[in-house]
C-alpha cells in the first residue's frame, strides 16, 4: 500500500461507490468498496484499510452498529458517516459514541471529502 491512504467505502448504492471509487483513485487514494455491512467486516480484515467511510442505511445492518464492529475491531481507524439526511443531535452522539469521528452529508463536496480524508491520516497522501 505504500504512502496511499487506503478507504473503505462502503454504501449500498453501486453508483456511489463506483463514483467514490474513480473520483478517490484519481485523487491517489487506494479504494476498496463493500456493499453491506457484512462484506465491509470481511474486507476491513483482509485489507486494513486507514479509514472507513460507510453509508448510515446499509442494507444488513445500520452503519452506527457497523462502525460500533469496526471501532472494536480496528481500533484508531478513522470512521466517517455518509447520510442522505440531517441528524439529530442525538443521532450524531450516538455515532461518536460508536466511533464515527465526521459526518458527511449526501450531496457533498468532493474536494472538501478528499481535504478532510488526507486529514484524518496525517502524513500519508
Amino acid at each position: 500500500m505504500g504512502n496511499r491512504i487506503s478507504v473503505l467505502a462502503v454504501d449500498d448504492d453501486p453508483n456511489m461507490l463506483e463514483g467514490l471509487s474513480e473520483v478517490l483513485e484519481l485523487e491517489g487514494f487506494e479504494v476498496r468498496t463493500a456493499p453491506s455491512a457484512a462484506a465491509a467486516l470481511q474486507a476491513a480484515a483482509s485489507a486494513a484499510p486507514d479509514l472507513v467511510l460507510s453509508d448510515y442505511q446499509l442494507p444488513d445492518s445500520s452503519g452506527l452498529e457497523l462502525c460500533a464492529k469496526l471501532a472494536k475491531a480496528r481500533p484508531g481507524v478513522p470512521l466517517l458517516m455518509l447520510t442522505g439526511r440531517t441528524l439529530s443531535p442525538q443521532e450524531k452522539a450516538a455515532g461518536r459514541a460508536c466511533g464515527v469521528r465526521e459526518y458527511i452529508t449526501k450531496p457533498f463536496n468532493m474536494p472538501e471529502l478528499v481535504a478532510l480524508l488526507r486529514a484524518l491520516v496525517p502524513g500519508r497522501h
